[in-house]
């Protein structure tokens, strides 16, 4: 499982600097949200979108749950795809309704989320209660602390205090609600931009240092850095250099968006060697908003500008599909499951719709409707 959020591009020279502030499930279903054949890749694309009408729903329970949280006070609201029935409503805000959530991961029995003043807040899904608030503001060295990047698993939920260059990994413990371990394990001048957990290590990106870190999750200890970076006089060679990217799990592959090059990389997880698979600079300049997610059908980009979602093949990092919302409201954030997406639409305006997007096809084959307005989601059973 990983982590929701909004990323946006970073504009920095290729100089190492210390700077402060500032993947997936392969399972059933993932936690959390066109340009025709042009793309880098050169694969072929479809588009979707606005040419399907929604629905609302079959009138029978699936069992699969939107998780979504409000833009305006933090509930987090449960509701299942295919009664269209919320079956939980917890208020997750704390002390203040102004301590919004950043973003949330959804495992089999909780619902973690990170909000804006340091706390961890634990939905019990079988209780349909808060089951506890951990405050990690005592492993930050800053007066604020953020939490964006967020992973489950074994048992535990994993996290970084952000606030200054090279925050600690948590380890906090689903049992107890205590942060069990914490440890360094980014460069110096490392910052954190994804986590996920694919059942047996963590994966970490890092920018300024830009890299991949592998971790036990039992006892944090490095297992693997892979050196990221392109080298300014040898743009095909990986080495201590300044980037900026995010990774998405496929299974066997991590695929990493290279924001500062505009590239797609790839990392073969039995032999951790890194590889130059395509120069997005086609598809985007990445300065706009942007989602990078993973699962066993691809990896999924969302680009705010144009509008769109692209998903990459599994194995070979083709462009396969793009669906397009650019004339439909556009795209605000998605939820990955095994066979579908969950989207919500652009703009500043409220919102109050999911649209449930067939991954293969790329219909929207329903509309979900929220009690409230939406400011992120996630998806899980």
């Amino acid at each position: 499982m990983t982590k929701q959020r909004t990323f946006f591009p970073v504009v920095a020279t290729v100089a190492l600097v210390g700077l402060a502030g500032c993947g997936p499930a392969d399972d059933d279903d993932g936690a959390g949200a066109g340009n025709g054949g042009s793309s880098a890749s050169g694969g072929s694309s479809g588009s979707s979108g606005s040419g399907a009408t929604g629905g609302t729903g079959s009138g029978m329970a699936s069992g699969r749950i939107l998780w979504t949280v409000t833009s305006l006070f933090s509930s987090l609201i449960g509701i299942d795809t295919g009664s269209h029935e919320t079956v939980l409503d917890v208020e997750v805000y704390g002390e203040s309704p102004e301590d919004l959530v950043s973003t949330l991961a959804v495992s089999d029995d909780r619902v973690w989320l990170g909000r804006d003043d340091g706390v961890l807040a634990v939905v019990d899904r079988a209780t349909r209660k808060l089951a506890g608030e951990i405050d990690i503001t005592p492993f930050s060295e800053g007066e604020s602390t953020d939490i964006y990047n967020l992973a489950v698993g074994d048992g535990a939920a994993f996290t970084f205090p952000e606030s200054t260059i090279q925050p600690e990994l948590l380890r906090v413990e689903g049992s107890s609600l205590e942060v069990s371990k914490h440890v360094e394990v980014l460069d110096p001048v490392g910052y954190p931009t994804s986590i996920s957990f694919d059942g047996t290590d963590l994966w970490i990106t890092e920018w300024n240092a830009f890299g991949l870190v592998r971790v036990n999750p039992t006892t944090l200890e490095v297992r693997a850095r892979v050196l990221l970076g392109q080298d300014p006089d040898d743009p095909s060679a990986f080495g201590p250099f300044y980037g900026y990217g995010f990774a998405a799990d496929t299974g066997d592959t991590l695929w990493i968006i290279d924001t500062e090059a505009a590239r797609l990389l790839a990392v073969d997880k039995a032999t951790l060697t890194p590889r130059i698979v395509s120069d997005l600079s086609g598809l985007t300049d990445f300065e706009t908003g942007l989602q990078f997610e993973g699962n066993k059908k691809g990896a999924f980009l969302r680009l705010d500008e144009p509008g769109i979602i692209v998903r990459f093949d599994p194995t070979t990092g083709a462009l396969l599909h793009t669906y397009d919302f650019s004339n439909d409201g556009g795209v605000g954030m998605f939820a990955l499951a095994s066979d579908k997406l969950y989207v919500i639409p652009g703009g500043s305006a409220f919102v109050y719709d999911v649209r449930e997007v067939d991954i293969e096809s790329g219909n929207v084959l329903q509309t979900i409707h929220s009690q409230a307005s939406i400011g992120l989601i996630g998806v899980g059973k």
